[in-house]
């Protein structure tokens, strides 16, 4: 069948008719939704990465809290050994006459 009788069939699919049931959308409709598909792909991807980095970010964070509590608490036990040490130079010795 030549391209001519496809268009002009009414069983057959063509550039002019579109099998029965079939969407027929106009070009510059798909082009725009195609546009807008590929829109919404790079703003899924941006947003996947924004969300990686909040979740690297939050997990930095978390680390970075426990090591400043950890110095935190060595620090305290350096300065209570310290005050505790400071301390001992003044305890009075028992003395033979107690």
């Amino acid at each position: 069948m030549s391209s001519i009788a496809m268009m002009n069939s009414e069983t057959k699919g063509g550039p002019a008719n579109p099998p029965p049931g079939a969407l027929s959308i106009p070009p510059d409709q798909l082009e725009a939704a195609n546009a807008q598909a590929a829109l919404d792909r790079r703003v899924k991807a941006v947003a996947d990465v924004f969300r990686e980095n909040l979740a690297y970010e939050y997990e930095l964070q978390k680390e970075m809290a426990k090591a400043t509590d950890e110095f935190a608490q060595k620090r305290r036990a350096e300065d209570y050994r310290a005050f505790v040490g400071h301390l001992r130079r003044f305890r009075t010795r028992p003395t033979a006459m107690t």
